[in-house]
């Protein structure tokens, strides 16, 4: 018997007597409900209310224009100040579930609905990523931060989103050496102020002449990524973005 076919028994069998549930509803999961390549990850209702987001973009930070007509095309303020990344994408507007996944998932420890909101951003990454990635890092915490919350958000995302795309992860070449204050609450200039200097890389070398997918869980106005993106890419990696949520924007 072919190898799918006995997956797929054992996959139904397990889904009768181990039924499967929306991570975020508890509501039991049938058929390919939500998205995933491999079944459902969210319940239809939970999907539904997922506030995608659709084009046309700003083809360089990922912005969505306000009209629904025309091509994606640069935003006015990318026009003229270009970010230091190729490409930014965002899958989601960061309210209704999606920001109450965001926050079970980041302030609640609920680490299990990593795999399925990766899984929501999937596309978003692999559009970023435009000819693929070599590399998928995550923008990361101060270990202050990291201690208090006891693990990076982003670095499970970045995991997952890898994992989708047959890509390595490094974990450990993109350090943020100064906690700073948390970028919730500040407005634009603050934010590039509060992460001015507080990244660093460990081995500029190893990023060098590589595809860098570098993934954050909200893109609020973009000064955490493109500090980020100025350091990979003056070690001369060619750096794209993608997080799973947008801010601020609608």
């Amino acid at each position: 018997m072919p190898r799918r076919v006995v997956e797929g028994v054992f996959e139904g069998l397990a889904d009768i007597l181990l039924p499967r549930l929306c991570p975020l509803c508890a509501r039991p999961l049938s058929g390919r409900e939500g998205t995933g390549r491999r079944g459902a990850v969210l319940c239809g209702r939970c999907f539904a209310a997922m506030p995608l987001i659709e084009g046309p973009l700003c083809s360089l930070c990922g912005r969505p224009f306000s009209s629904p007509l025309g091509p994606d095309r640069p935003c006015s303020e990318c026009a003229v100040d270009p970010p230091p990344y190729r490409r930014a994408r965002s899958a989601l507007f960061y309210e209704g579930a999606a920001l109450d996944a965001l926050h079970l998932f980041k302030y609640r420890g609920r680490v299990s609905l990593a795999a399925p909101l990766a899984a929501l951003m999937a596309g978003a990454a692999r559009e970023a990523a435009g000819g693929g990635a070599d590399v998928v890092a995550a923008v990361p915490l101060h270990g202050s931060r990291l201690r208090e919350r006891g693990f990076n958000q982003s670095l499970l995302l970045a995991r997952a989103v890898a994992a989708s795309m047959g890509a390595r992860v490094d974990s450990r070449g993109l350090v943020r050496v100064a906690a700073g204050r948390p970028q919730v609450g500040l407005v634009r200039s603050e934010r590039v102020r509060n992460v001015r200097g507080a990244f660093a890389l460990a081995a500029p070398g190893g990023f060098s002449g590589r595809r860098v997918l570098l993934v954050d869980d909200v893109f609020t106005t973009g000064s955490t990524v493109a500090e980020c993106a100025r350091l990979l890419a003056r070690a001369g990696a060619e750096v794209s973005v993608a997080t799973l949520a947008r801010a601020g924007v609608k």
